[in-house]
């Protein structure tokens, strides 16, 4: 079956990050909050870009495995000069987080706030003020009003572990914010050896930072050393249960059945992606079951276990619908017009392909029209 780039919906940290973008009308609402959340605008010093930039990717982060939401980042701080209501509308989302991360006198301050589309109006807002050395409660800060705004409800145990900061040490979380910033934004080979030098130096002064040893794997992963990438990502696994710091746990095992999958180490990729469903299950987090289920569907084609990948497919597509989630309907249909495409079943694919596209097209996604009628051509 090929793969589109629509097929594997993998979340993992800072780089290359997927979320499933909602569909958002007027006179509708999703089942689950639909946020979009723009990357701060940095006010102050040229070395706050880091700062700002790190803060809301932790965020995603937690938010992402807190589950209850879907969400969609922005990460051109630019799009803030577009009207909120106009960006809500072009993501196809009710809410829009925003904000600026400025310096006053020895402080870093963050002015945010939330708009709210279909009311059109900003229905949350705060101005937050802490040292530079504190900048990780920025982040912790800034999730937790979203949860209370906008009602998302957690289980203990998930608002145990997301009460936990990455670090507590200051200076690793400056070098870890430091070096996903360069990598985010690297355009050389250096660009990538300079952050994992710093994610390394980070691990060194706190071991336990679980963040910067996925950092160091993400560093290998994109240059093609996979062995590497995964020997960090499970060693990233390991830490979580040696410090029962589990809140990163899901986009970890996110990030080694992806791994396992493009190394067609399929059982170690189903391995994987069962123990991120077991969590998404556990905590209630009905967009990551809809992805799990959806990436299982795919190594079960690789595998040529037909009835379990429609099986999965089809619970991935329920699910979806369930929530609402447009994008996620279409990126599953078009995998079902691939699944029954490579079946020889060329008028159920072709059925399974129009559907995507009519989705796309009631989007306004360009680029998932031009995917999906990419697919179709061969049918």
């Amino acid at each position: 079956v090929q793969r589109s780039i629509y097929t594997l919906a993998s979340l993992i940290f800072c780089a290359a990050v997927y979320f499933s973008v909602p569909y958002f009308v007027e006179d509708e609402i999703s089942s689950l909050p639909s946020l979009g959340i723009l990357q701060l605008k940095n006010l102050g010093e040229k070395e706050d870009d880091a700062r700002s930039y790190n803060i809301v990717q932790d965020m995603i982060i937690d938010i992402t495995n807190a589950g209850g939401i879907q969400l969609v980042p922005v990460y051109d701080a630019n799009i803030g000069q577009v009207g909120p209501r106009d960006i809500a509308k072009e993501l196809k989302v009710r809410y829009i987080f925003q904000g600026t991360l400025n310096r006053f006198q020895e402080s870093l301050m963050v002015s945010a706030n939330i708009f709210d589309a279909k009311e059109n109006t900003t229905i949350w807002g705060q101005r937050i003020s802490v040292l530079p050395a504190q900048s990780s409660l920025l982040s912790q800060t800034l999730r937790n009003a979203i949860f209370a705004r906008l009602g998302i409800k957690t289980s203990e145990d998930v608002q145990t572990q997301l009460a936990k900061l990455p670090t507590d040490n200051p200076e690793a979380y400056e070098l870890y914010s430091q070096a996903n910033f360069k990598l985010a934004k690297m355009t050389s080979r250096n660009d990538i050896i300079t952050a994992r030098s710093l994610f390394q130096h980070a691990l060194e002064i706190d071991p336990s930072f679980i963040r910067a040893k996925v950092g160091i794997g993400q560093t290998y992963d994109v240059v093609g050393v996979k062995d590497t990438a995964r020997m960090m990502f499970q060693d990233a696994l390991r830490l979580s249960e040696t410090y029962n710091k589990k809140a990163d746990q899901p986009t970890i095992l996110k990030n080694l059945g992806k791994l396992f999958w493009d190394e067609k180490k399929l059982q170690s990729a189903l391995d994987m992606y069962n123990k991120a469903m077991a969590l998404a299950r556990e905590h209630k987090n009905k967009s990551d079951e809809a992805l799990l289920e959806n990436n299982l569907g795919l190594v079960y084609v690789d595998l040529n276990d037909f009835p379990k990948a429609l099986d999965n497919y089809t619970k991935s597509l329920q699910i979806f619908r369930q929530i609402e989630d447009k994008n996620g309907e279409a990126m599953v249909l078009n995998n079902f017009g691939l699944f029954y495409f490579s079946q020889g079943d060329y008028s159920t694919s072709l059925e399974h392909y129009q559907k995507a596209l009519e989705i796309h097209k009631s989007n306004e996604s360009k680029r998932n029209i031009a995917s999906t009628l990419k697919d179709r051509k061969s049918t």
